[in-house]
């Protein structure tokens, strides 16, 4: 190699770079060669033109199965960030971004929900001369092969600025390795849109890492029947440092009978070891072009919830505490998500001379804006006599009052019923308020 500039080891190859010749940057034999080898240019990658410092592999490409898929090159002349992907086996240009006298270049990934944030730190120049040196941070969200954020501009925010009579020509990044277990878990979340017919070919692969100094046992954890996992239990899943795997996430034949909607669920990557690192991904499908037909439950927890499998969601859950279960706020028509929808008394008074008893309540009048629209619902008046007790275990009986409730969006209604002599009867009544259900 002539005029050699850069050296990095990448998933154990040795990849060089320089800045004459016909290789620019390209691996040096194969792994981490002991003597003497050839150098191979990158295919695709130019063997002419421009000054190649530093540079910085990355794998972005959802479901690819290249070790490396998306590079970045720090570049003097005429001063930038250059972003290539492979696509077919050759490194294709996607653009660039402006940096002065680009020279040093190092860089990590962050996972933002569904994006993969590539983190690159840039040592450039406040001059078109190598005398001074600049820090500048600067994120491509974009992902592989798609023009990087900024392309053809001035990129990032400078962090720091050389001192006096000093120079900066590199930047190396030297994460903290922990010392107790940790998980690491890429890429983003698993978004599908598909029918029936093709919904099981979907598929997302995780890897899965222990990234810590000591031995590591993990395990996932979702809630939907229509999602599988190739891999999660902690018996089978005890790493040593360093260790990873490949976790395939795919939609088994559960999925092919859901009607149209969308589906969500949550996956739990968890180190049972200390918890450090511990992660979730989100799963999203929405099935197009199903003759299944859905059930207004169903219907009601993807509209409240945004799932059907999730715990919150399910008929015996009470998510808000409320004391009534998702299954009987479905029936009465209520909002499960608001605390205070659900049939309650409010208030009780004499009224009439003292003769009857008037009681003040929260009623359910039906929930108009989401399906199965219910659009009104039936409230009557019970009561028990003597000592007091739990509502739904006396034994009540009709007052013989109702109110027939409608127009309601969830919430309830506030009204009250009155029962005609209540106050005079002995012993003294204790009052409920039940929902009839068509």
């Amino acid at each position: 190699m002539q005029n050699f500039r850069a050296l990095n080891i990448y998933s154990n190859q040795l990849y060089a770079g320089s800045a004459s010749g016909a290789i620019r940057i390209g691996t040096v034999g194969s792994g981490l060669p002991t003597s003497d080898t050839t150098v191979v240019n990158l295919p695709g990658f130019p063997t002419a033109g421009g000054s190649p410092y530093n540079f910085v592999l990355f794998k972005l490409k959802v479901g690819g199965t290249d070790p490396f898929d998306t590079l970045y090159v720090a570049d003097d002349t005429p001063g930038a960030v250059f972003k290539y992907s492979l696509v077919s086996g050759s490194w294709s240009s996607n653009g660039f971004g402006n940096v002065t006298f680009a020279r040093g270049l190092a860089g990590d990934v962050s996972i933002v929900g569904n994006t993969t944030n590539v983190n690159l730190f840039i040592i450039g120049s406040t001059s078109t001369t190598s005398g001074s040196g600049t820090l500048t941070a600067y994120t491509d969200t974009n992902g592989w092969n798609a023009a990087p954020v900024g392309n053809g501009g001035a990129i990032g925010t400078v962090l720091a600025t050389v001192a006096a009579n000093e120079a900066w020509r590199s930047i190396a990044l030297a994460p903290e390795i922990p010392t107790t277990a940790a998980i690491s878990v890429s890429p983003g979340d698993f978004i599908v849109t598909d029918g029936p017919s093709s919904v099981t070919t979907n598929s997302k692969s995780y890897l899965v890492s222990n990234v810590s100094k000591s031995s590591m046992t993990w395990t996932a954890t979702w809630s939907s029947s229509w999602l599988s996992l190739s891999t999660y239990g902690a018996a089978s899943n005890n790493f040593p440092a360093g260790a990873n795997t490949n976790v395939v996430v795919t939609f088994n034949a559960n999925a092919t009978t859901l009607a149209n909607g969308t589906y969500t669920d949550t996956i739990n990557f968890i180190n049972v070891i200390n918890g450090q690192g511990n992660t979730t991904r989100g799963v999203s499908l929405t099935i197009t072009g199903s003759v299944a037909v859905t059930d207004g439950f169903t219907t009601w927890q993807n509209q409240y919830f945004g799932c059907t499998g999730c715990p919150q969601a399910q008929g015996g859950a009470d998510p808000f505490g409320k004391g009534t279960s998702n299954t009987n706020q479905f029936l009465a028509g209520f909002d499960p998500t608001n605390k205070a929808a659900y049939v309650h008394i409010t208030a009780i008074a004499k009224t009439n001379s003292g003769v009857d008893v008037r009681v003040d309540y929260l009623g359910a009048s039906g929930n108009s804006i989401t399906p199965p629209n219910y659009t009104s619902r039936t409230n009557v008046l019970e009561f028990t006599a003597g000592t007091g007790g739990s509502y739904n275990s006396n034994n009540f009986a009709s007052a013989g009052v109702t109110n027939i409730l409608s127009g309601g969006t969830g919430a309830g209604t506030l009204t009250n019923m009155v029962d005609p002599g209540g106050a005079t009867n002995v012993p003294s009544r204790y009052y409920r308020v039940r929902v009839l259900v068509p």
